[in-house]
């Protein structure tokens, strides 16, 4: 379930069993999680920007990943190059911009973006110098750089952040901002502020990296939950103790009870009875319209298990 202040929203898996005979079908139903996340290649290329601002300081932010899950920490490298003399770095602030899309049956769109996260680091008045000088370290040209790595912390999925959200009635996305506030005399050494920004994704805190992919059916050593041999083998590793009995599956609420010992003894009597009528029907050679054959023939139940599709590139989770 996916709930935010304007909109929910929820994945619903369903599954039915069609029985022939005086067995009704089977229907279940349950509320899953459903989350979406990226590939591996998209997450991995990372954040890199290199840029020079009109000539007075050069900038360089680099973050190791386009994408991170709520819940964990985006660390964040800085490093400014002075170009001009006598420029001082105050201070750098970063903030997660989220917007907020909703579309309404009329489609009409409503569109609000807020700063969700931010982080202010003061810690940049200190210069460290690439090489010694007996100078003025604010006069110093190229031999004076701002290094700074930030870790930038996201709350949790129960936090005010969403994650990344597209679809057709709701859409959530991020930016990254990051400030520099600066003073430098080709401005009269007023403090400006040099704002940049980056798109990044965020994730459900549930796609931590033990569940951004699924494991196949067919791979090797594999079972699934509900297979015989994979309960036989955790019972042997967790104890009896851990599996306790499951109430048995029951069907709609107009379903019928299953049949008592005595009616399928005598149903397969009935069956077996109507089977020697049969062949001995056949053997002499006796032909009869089949609109007025008594004969009853048994219907192999069949199983049929139905499930809504769900989008790919998402993962599953109980």
């Amino acid at each position: 379930m996916i709930s935010t202040d304007f909109s929910s929203i929820a994945y619903k898996l369903s599954a039915k069993a069609f029985r022939a005979g005086l067995f009704s079908n089977i229907q279940m139903s349950s509320i899953i999680k459903l989350v979406r996340t990226q590939t591996d290649h998209v997450i991995s290329q990372g954040i890199n920007i290199t840029r020079d601002v009109e000539g007075i300081f050069n900038y360089e932010m680099t973050i190791l990943k386009s994408a991170y899950a709520l819940g964990s920490r985006i660390p964040i490298d800085l490093k400014v190059i002075p170009q001009i003399k006598k420029f001082r770095l105050h201070n750098a602030i970063v903030e997660i911009l989220e917007k907020q899309v909703y579309t309404l049956a009329s489609r009409q769109k409503f569109t609000g973006t807020r700063v969700a996260v931010t982080l202010k680091s003061d810690s940049f008045a200190s210069m460290r110098l690439t090489e010694h000088h007996q100078e003025n370290e604010a006069d110093l040209v190229g031999n004076v750089s701002y290094h700074r790595t930030l870790s930038l912390h996201l709350s949790k999925c129960s936090g005010s952040v969403s994650f990344r959200e597209r679809y057709r009635w709701s859409q959530f996305s991020h930016q990254l901002r990051l400030t520099f506030m600066i003073s430098a005399p080709t401005h009269a050494n007023k403090r400006i502020a040099v704002r940049v920004t980056s798109t990044i994704t965020l994730l459900s805190c549930r796609c931590v990296d033990d569940h951004l992919a699924l494991p196949k059916y067919e791979e090797e050593g594999y079972y699934c939950p509900c297979d015989p041999e994979y309960q036989r083998q955790a019972k042997l590793i967790l104890g009896a103790s851990a599996f306790p009995e499951q109430p048995p599956l029951t069907g709609d609420d107009n379903s019928q009870p299953p049949p008592t010992y005595e009616n399928i003894i005598a149903m397969e009597m009935m069956t077996t009875n109507d089977d020697d009528n049969i062949t001995t029907a056949n053997n002499n050679n006796i032909t009869s319209d089949t609109s007025n054959n008594n004969a009853t023939t048994s219907t192999t139940s069949n199983h049929d298990v139905s499930m809504n599709e769900v989008p790919a590139n998402s993962c599953f989770l109980d």
